[in-house]
């Protein structure tokens, strides 16, 4: 490359730059090079605004939180970034699954958060090919079981975001193939207990939330196996003192969420045995001063909240 190619490629990105940064953008360099980019609910950023990102090819993080405005247009400027490991887009209310198809080939794309985007099963069709992928947040996405279908050849996902969608029991069988998934969000999914048989498999779990889902005692004896279990939440679902029975074996569990059940101090007795909780909240749960105080007796260092 001859040294007025590289003035005029020097001179090019430091005018993204100034452009990016009258847009609302905060720009990080490295090297030289432009690694990564935010955008925080940015008044003025359009589909437009985007054009300038696309000389930027060594850019590894893109956010455009709140960036109601970005469409399927928008986002085929960033489709030449190919090395982005990071794209977190979350309340881009604007995008559909047509905007997805540009990001098909980002092949080196880890994290990808689409919290609250327009976007439906077909969207995910556009996934597959992302080998590296690792994180992937469909908050309150239209997604359905259909849509897990598309991921279960992302075989590297380790964490979903399923919250408040509209999967159901069935679309965790499809979850179920996901060997190295560690942490899965269903909060506020119809999911029953039937849908956490799925689950045996996924040994690899370490965080799993079930806050306000149709869980109850039954459905906890399918977690018996997932022995990795760091983090497990279970606010405002039916769970009993009965259901605790099935947790006594979780010995690495560090967290537990317990908050509005009707647990009880006859149920806490079957937690004695965690010695590596941490944390354990029993907010609204229908317990006593006395039957928290004995159970702390015996898990000292744990913080118990009630």
């Amino acid at each position: 490359m001859g040294q007025e190619t590289v003035n005029a490629a020097i001179q090019d990105q430091q005018a993204a730059i100034s452009e990016i940064e009258k847009l609302g953008g905060q720009v990080q360099i490295q090297r030289g090079v432009v690694v990564a980019i935010r955008f925080t609910a940015p008044p003025n950023l359009t589909d437009d605004g985007l054009v300038h990102l696309q000389g930027l090819t060594g850019l590894e993080s893109l956010t455009l939180w709140f960036t109601k405005r970005i469409t399927a247009e928008g986002v085929e400027n960033l489709k030449g970034l190919t090395n982005l490991r990071q794209l977190h887009m979350p309340f881009a209310i604007s995008l559909t699954d047509e905007g997805l198809a540009h990001l098909a080939g980002m092949s080196e794309l880890e994290s990808l958060d689409l919290a609250y985007a327009d976007i439906t099963d077909a969207g995910l069709i556009h996934l597959q090919a992302l080998n590296k992928l690792q994180s992937l947040n469909l908050y309150k996405t239209r997604i359905t079981d259909a849509g897990l279908k598309h991921l279960q050849k992302v075989t590297n996902l380790r964490s979903i975001q399923l919250y408040g969608t509209q999967v159901t029991d069935a679309g965790l069988a499809h979850l179920s193939q996901l060997q190295h998934l560690q942490s899965l969000d269903i909060y506020r999914t119809p999911i029953t207990d039937a849908g956490l048989a799925h689950l045996k498999a996924s040994t690899s779990l370490e965080t799993l939330i079930l806050y306000e889902t149709l869980i109850t005692d039954a459905g906890l004896a399918h977690l018996k196996g997932l022995n990795n279990l760091h983090k497990l939440d279970l606010y405002r679902t039916q769970v009993t003192d009965a259901g605790l029975v099935h947790l006594k074996g979780l010995n690495r569990l560090q967290q537990l969420d317990l908050r509005y059940t009707q647990v009880t101090d006859s149920g806490l007795k079957h937690l004695q045995g965690l010695s590596n909780l941490e944390t354990l909240d029993l907010t609204g749960a229908q317990v006593t001063k006395a039957g928290v105080s004995d159970l702390h007796g015996k898990l000292s260092n744990a913080q118990i909240l009630h």
